[in-house]
């Protein structure tokens, strides 16, 4: 039987693949999504953002964030072959009894974005609700809402003094 737990876990596999479990979820309330384990090939030398489409019920993966539509599973950093890491970005999944809401959580979830020096714009997969509850840290440096960074739905956009450099590591902790 297949838990909350290990519903979609993404897991490292050789080369430039993972596997993502299978499971089965509700979306919107009204859809059922129902994926097999799948194999999920990865571009080297790249982040890879792996999701399933809420309008194609599919695993998919890019190299430019996680889509608007989509239940985000992983962020795979590889190398030339090889990958170098995995952050699992599954949501918090809940079982109701008698309807009524919970809210979900994001925990480490790393902003889609290019981390250059340059760029002072980033995505999370959700809009934090309240906007407050936003937690992000570079390179494990909580940052202050309205100093170093603005939020706008679930766009962040850092001040000019505070652009992550280079090869910073930016993780997001938030309800939504």
């Amino acid at each position: 039987m297949i838990g909350l737990t290990n519903a979609f876990v993404p897991e490292v596999s050789l080369g430039l693949s993972i596997n993502v479990g299978h499971g089965t979820t509700w979306f919107g309330g009204s859809v059922i999504i129902s994926v097999g384990e799948t194999n999920v090939a990865l571009t080297a030398n790249a982040t890879n953002f792996v999701f399933i489409s809420t309008i194609s019920s599919n695993i998919q993966v890019n190299t430019t964030g996680f889509i608007t539509n989509c239940i985000p599973i992983a962020t795979v950093v590889t190398r030339s072959n090889s990958i170098f890491s995995l952050v699992d970005n599954r949501p918090d999944f809940y079982v109701l009894s008698g309807g009524g809401s919970i809210p979900n959580f994001a925990d480490a979830e790393v902003p889609s974005g290019t981390v250059n020096g340059i760029n002072n714009t980033f995505t999370l997969a959700h809009t934090p609700n309240p906007s407050l509850s936003l937690e992000l840290y570079v390179n494990g440096l909580l940052q202050q809402q309205t100093g170093d960074y603005t939020l706008a739905s679930n766009t962040i956009t850092f001040a000019a003094g505070s652009i992550p450099h280079t090869g910073a590591i930016l993780e997001a902790f938030y309800r939504f």
